[in-house]
């Protein structure tokens, strides 16, 4: 039936008044648009996702591809470093993507990666869009400043042993993972770029006196010492005859009648002299010189009949010497000694090093023996004062040793070195049986008086530490760690304190570390590496000389325990250490093979604090630090 004109008004009229029927157009009409927004959101909100964790995943290989290239070489190593990170970070087909696609270059020692994939669509598929194509890059470079590194090593004793699991020596697996170190930053330095290395090897001591200028250290030196000291007796020495000229011969007769009378006669020059020495003491020597002529006959009788065996002497001239000497004794106590002969004459000013003589070796019939005493390089620290609080010091102006950049003064010996000297140092009164010492070690200004040799100190010395300086070749820098030596106990605050020295921008090698030749900044870092906890020793030879007898830094009324010299050295070098960052420069601690103790800890800058159980992770931390210094990082 066809609709009238009428009718269809009124429905419209009808519609137009029905809100339900509004309602129902309206969401009619907004379905279509309503599924585009909804599945849009939904579909990009997954493309962005996957986006942003492909990006990530190339940003982490390319970071660590740059990183693996110890080297410099983008190898295949390197190369399956990258795209390994990479994968660990994206699995392929994550979020339902496909196609995925990822490549690693390097050029110039920079990185670059390019990932790409395909996130299929669900929503959007109503409207044709079946598929979000994604494509991201990444770059990582290493950007080095000018840069000091100073390296403070433990080259104690406990260096030679060999960690669980290692098949490499303590000692070996620095050298390796020093060079390691090397390698990494050498590869990631510009054409323009200075990167300087400096090294201090320490245990009981540090040996650098020979970068030390002439000027800056003393002329007479104190040591607990012993010195020779007349008894007011005296012992005679008879000397033996020696042949001077002249001739003999030898003859022997058998069955003789009778024994011919000898004719041997000589005659002597005696010639006496006497010598008084600086303690009054007179030696008399005398000089016998025998001229000899004739026979001396032997003869031995059998049946009767004699065998005669004749010596004829025919100006035949010897000599023999006796002395009636003075007794000594030895008065150990606390005396000087002029040192200035070490000094030299170097044309840069720096100690040339060398001997010096004294009378204390042991002695032959009651006289003392000279002994040549070679200075090797370790030093004596200069003026200190006995204190257990570094924060509140009475004087500050007397601890002269643990001022890292005062420089010292010529008129002033407490503010300078003195040579360490091991074989003029002796206890009072102690000896040693087997490998145990027994006695008393005195004080540092009490005298004994004794014919017994008490004991010597051994003074470990290190190899010589170096200055900062650029280093061509791994081969020289291999040739240096090579002449490493393990040996002595652990005193951690002289390796800090010397390494602090040799690194300051200001102190007595500021001026050749204030500035860089390109005119940069340089960053400053300190890398302190050591295998165990302090371990001081009551009984050797220190840069404090023998602490249980001198005691210049811990109480004068009584001989140190261990445990005292280990509460020193541990809070000297946390003074030191705070004083080292307040100098803005970074401190990174490795314990490898010990544990990463609360003052080694907080010795180091904030968060560069490293533990290595082997000689792998040992590695792993220098290479951790290498890129950090190197500043490895993400470009655009």
């Amino acid at each position: 039936m066809a609709m009238q004109s009428g009718d269809s008004k009124g429905l419209l009229a009808r519609l137009r008044k029905d809100e339900a029927g509004n309602t129902l157009a309206i969401v009619a009409a907004s379905i279509i648009p309503l599924l585009g927004l909804i599945g849009g959101g939904v579909d990009m909100s997954r493309a962005y996702l996957s986006k942003s964790r492909l990006q990530q995943a190339c940003d982490a290989g390319a970071l660590a591809g740059r990183r693996a290239m110890s080297d410099g070489d983008w190898d295949e190593e390197a190369q399956d470093t990258a795209r390994n990170f990479f994968d660990t970070n994206f699995e392929a087909g994550s979020y339902g993507t496909s196609d995925l696609v990822r490549n690693f270059t390097e050029d110039d020692n920079t990185v670059t990666g390019t990932a790409s994939l395909t996130v299929p669509t669900t929503v959007m598929q109503i409207f044709g869009n079946e598929a979000i194509n994604i494509a991201v890059t990444c770059t990582a470079e290493m950007k080095i400043p000018n840069t000091d590194v100073m390296f403070v090593l433990d080259t104690t004793g406990s260096m030679a042993s060999t960690n669980s699991g290692d098949t490499v020596s303590r000692i070996e697996a620095l050298r390796n993972a020093v060079e390691s170190f090397y390698t990494s930053l050498e590869a990631a330095k510009g054409a323009n770029t200075r990167v300087r290395y400096g090294f201090v090897p320490y245990s009981v001591n540090v040996n650098v006196g020979s970068l030390l200028q002439r000027d800056w250290m003393v002329d007479d030196a104190f040591y607990q010492t012993r010195e020779a000291s007349f008894t007011g007796n005296y012992s005679t020495i008879t000397g033996s005859w020696t042949y001077i000229s002249g001739s003999y011969t030898s003859s022997t007769s058998n069955n003789q009648s009778s024994c011919p009378a000898d004719t041997m006669t000589y005659s002597d020059n005696i010639s006496v002299s006497t010598s008084t020495g600086d303690d009054g003491a007179v030696t008399t020597t005398t000089v016998t010189t025998r001229t000899t002529n004739g026979n001396d006959n032997s003869c031995t009788s059998s049946k009767g009949k004699y065998k005669v065996t004749t010596v004829k002497y025919t100006n035949y001239v010897s000599q023999k010497t006796d002395k009636t000497v003075p007794k000594y004794t030895w008065q150990y106590k606390w005396d000087s000694y002029d040192v200035s002969g070490l000094k030299g004459s170097n044309e840069d000013g720096t100690m040339a090093g060398g001997t010096i003589t004294a009378n204390v070796d042991d002695m032959v019939d009651y006289q003392p023996q000279p002994l040549t005493i070679t200075w090797n390089g370790c030093i004596e620290e200069r003026g200190t004062v006995r204190t257990t609080n570094y924060t509140s010091i009475p004087d500050s102006d007397l601890l002269y040793d643990l001022n890292i950049d005062l420089v010292p003064d010529a008129d002033d010996d407490d503010t300078r070195w003195k040579p360490a000297l091991p074989g003029l140092v002796f206890g009072r009164s102690v000896y040693k049986s087997g490998n145990n010492l027994y006695g008393s070690w005195g004080s540092p200004t009490s005298e004994v008086t004794s014919d017994t040799n008490y004991y010597s100190p051994s003074g470990p010395c290190p190899t010589a530490a170096r200055r900062l300086a650029e280093i061509d070749t791994l081969s020289t820098l291999t040739e240096y760690l090579d002449s490493l030596v393990p040996t002595g106990n652990t005193y951690h605050d002289i390796g800090m304190l010397w390494g602090a020295r040799l690194l300051s921008p200001d102190g007595i090698f500021g001026a050749d570390n204030v500035s860089a030749p390109n005119g940069g900044s340089i960053t400053r870092h300190l890398i302190f590496m050591t295998d165990g906890a302090t371990e001081p020793s009551t009984s050797v030879y220190t840069p404090y000389g023998l602490e249980t007898v001198d005691r210049r830094r811990t109480s004068a009324s009584s001989a140190p325990s261990t445990t005292d010299l280990t509460n020193v050295v541990n809070t000297r070098l946390a003074y030191l250490c705070a004083a080292v960052k307040n100098k803005n420069i970074t401190i990174w601690v490795v314990a490898f093979g010990t544990t990463l103790t609360s003052n080694l800890s907080s010795c180091a800058s904030t968060g560069k604090a490293y533990q290595a159980n082997n000689a792998a992770q040992l590695n792993d931390a220098f290479e951790e630090i290498a890129a950090q210094i190197s500043q490895l990082r993400l470009t655009d």
